[in-house]
């Protein structure tokens, strides 16, 4: 995807996936749509709506994923929490539980490399999954390896396409603003 290696290339990852969502974090005063990428290593979002708006969350530096309700009870959001305490609420999903699945998956991943390799887990901020949602993140862990491969012909074929200079629309390009109500 053409926004995920202009504003993400930097980082030397292969895009996994892609997502429609909304994004604000504990910071933010409005609620900014846009999409979020997730590579192997990070969590990232890109927003052009009210100015540019780009956020890379590191796994390394989660301490927690959940699935989150807006308004209540339409079950479409993520919350991601970092070890730094900073909120971050991603709305709006249509695939959330795919989404869910897949980043629950490359945070466990995360924890246990990390626990392997001797670093420090902050064990007072650090939540491991809940047991259900373990099983579903091991599933979702098992696509990861498909993902990748699949994320590898994908840029190939991307950088084919550009080489050719076809010049594509993005799919994703929505006028709607989310602003916070006092």
């Amino acid at each position: 995807m053409r926004n995920f290696k202009q504003y993400f290339g930097h980082l030397g990852e292969k895009l996994l996936e892609h997502f429609s969502c909304a994004c604000k974090s504990d910071e933010d005063r409005v609620m900014r749509h846009g999409r979020m990428f997730v590579s192997e290593h990070h969590i990232c979002f890109s927003s052009h709506i009210l100015g540019e708006y780009i956020k890379i969350l590191p796994f390394k530096k989660v301490r927690d994923i959940s699935k989150e309700n807006t308004a209540l009870v339409i079950p479409n959001a993520i919350s991601v929490i970092m070890t730094d305490g900073t909120r971050y609420f991603f709305p709006s999903f249509m695939q959330r539980e795919e989404a869910f699945s897949l980043l629950e998956a490359l945070f466990i991943e995360h924890r246990a490399r990390l626990a392997l390799s001797g670093g420090s887990i902050d064990r007072e901020r650090a939540v491991l999954p809940r047991s259900s949602e373990h099983e579903e993140a091991e599933e979702g862990k098992q696509g990861i390896d498909e993902k990748l491969k699949g994320a590898e012909l994908s840029i190939e074929e991307e950088e084919e396409e550009e080489e050719d200079g076809d010049e594509e629309e993005d799919e994703y390009d929505d006028d709607e603003v989310y602003e916070e109500e006092d």
